[in-house]
């Protein structure tokens, strides 16, 4: 067994003192399958040290002061693909790519926090805003590219079909407290929820027929990428996604729940069987009815986030150890009818790869992507017919609390090719 073991390590030291002129031998395959599953959630505020504590100590008024402006958030994204690409030295770049992109964040507003953590004076009204903003979008893509002496270029035409689109901008609880001795409290929530099905086909549950509405729906973008070799230890590249034509979805269903409440607290103490009348007439004890969600046929467009990039890799111990960084914008739901959900954010990236021959590599990377903001650290072993790289993050949509634990996010990627 030691003498089998001790031969596959020697083959593997002269097969990489043979492929040294290319020290990417065993991470570069002409033709590769690749699975990729990188996943994440997080929030701005909460840290794995503040829940798993011994001694759990809850204090609601340094929490409030903790919260940023926007209140508290939690992000998740899911963005696994399947594709296969065929990389020839010196010459083509063929492939092929399909995925699904789930990003989502759902956030309440900081007032209600600091009613809890400093208390209110008679009179002043209290206010929960709450937010949510989910895409789901399948994709299709083929990459066309060239290696030329110094430079190469890939171009990459996606098929795209938003599959959901959920938005809730218009939600909040209201809270007051009247000099008189009343309580009024205000609940309004509206969640609207895009998809392929039509009206008829969502009240018959025939959920099974959007796959037959997602391509005639389809938008279009192009992505391109340009590496260019200034120097043996240096190169820059360039990266843009542009959309040209969205995706459209057939129809909203809204669900949609109002009640205002009104309850006289002396009222209640003297006849707790009367406690006030809500915004029906009814006794402010009984709940309101809510209503089933109501869909409508409606042309809704909607395209992925809008990006360029510019980037550079130092290397100059060749493959051994690279520095690589980018730097780029990104904008969120372009030319979007509703000026709401548009955004612009900055992306960036700064990096270190560790490489032992190609065969096994480390990664270290801080980064900012999708307004999230993550440190991360993945490791890879590549023998060439097989590569498979594990990494994890520290993740947070603030930039001090990802440093805390707020969020994890974890990368699985697995290669077979030759």
């Amino acid at each position: 067994m030691k003498k089998l073991l001790l031969s596959c390590l020697m083959s593997i030291i002269m097969a990489a003192s043979v492929f040294a002129a290319s020290m990417d031998f065993f991470s570069h395959r002409i033709v590769e399958i690749k699975l990729d599953v990188p996943v994440g959630a997080s929030n701005n505020v909460l840290g794995v040290g503040d829940i798993f504590t011994k001694n759990l100590f809850i204090d609601l008024g340094q929490f409030a002061d903790s919260l940023p402006n926007n209140g508290l958030n939690v992000s998740f994204r899911a963005t696994p693909s399947v594709g296969f690409t065929i990389d020839i030295p010196n010459g083509l770049i063929l492939g092929a790519r399909a995925g699904v992109d789930l990003i989502g964040t759902i956030g309440t507003s900081k007032d209600f926090y600091n009613f809890f953590g400093h208390g209110y004076s008679i009179g002043d009204k209290v206010k929960l805003d709450m937010l949510c903003n989910i895409d789901a979008f399948a994709y299709t893509q083929t990459d066309f590219g060239w290696h030329l002496d110094e430079l190469t270029f890939i171009v990459q035409p996606t098929v795209f079909a938003s599959v959901a689109h959920v938005v809730s901008d218009k939600s909040y609880v209201s809270l007051q407290n009247t000099e008189d001795g009343k309580f009024i409290a205000d609940v309004k929530g509206r969640v609207e929820l895009y998809s392929d099905l039509s009206e008829d086909e969502i009240q018959n549950k025939e959920y099974n027929q959007a796959a037959n509405y997602l391509f005639p729906g389809a938008g279009f973008d192009l992505s391109g990428t340009v590496k260019y070799d200034l120097f043996d230890f240096l190169s820059v590249t360039g990266f843009a996604r542009i959309p040209l034509v969205p995706s459209r979805l057939n129809s909203v269903t809204v669900f949609e729940f109002e009640k205002s409440f009104e309850l006289d607290i002396d009222t209640l103490l003297n006849n707790p069987n009367e406690g006030g009348e809500d915004n029906t007439g009814n006794s402010g004890n009984n709940s309101s009815d809510e209503e089933t969600g109501k869909t409508y046929d409606v042309d809704y467009f909607i395209n992925r986030p809008m990006k360029f990039t510019v980037g550079v890799d130092f290397h100059p111990f060749g493959n051994l150890m690279s520095y690589y960084g980018s730097f780029g914008l990104g904008f969120k739901h372009p030319f979007a009818e509703n000026k709401m959900e548009r955004g612009v954010y900055v992306d960036y990236l700064a990096g270190l790869k560790l490489s032992l021959a190609g065969i096994i590599s480390m990664y270290l990377t801080t980064e900012r992507t999708d307004e999230i903001y993550r440190h991360k650290a993945m490791a890879a072993l590549s023998l060439r017919l097989i590569e498979i790289d594990v990494g994890a993050a520290l993740e947070s949509a603030s930039f001090a609390n990802s440093f805390k634990g707020t969020g994890a996010g974890i990368f699985v990627t697995g290669c077979i090719g030759f």
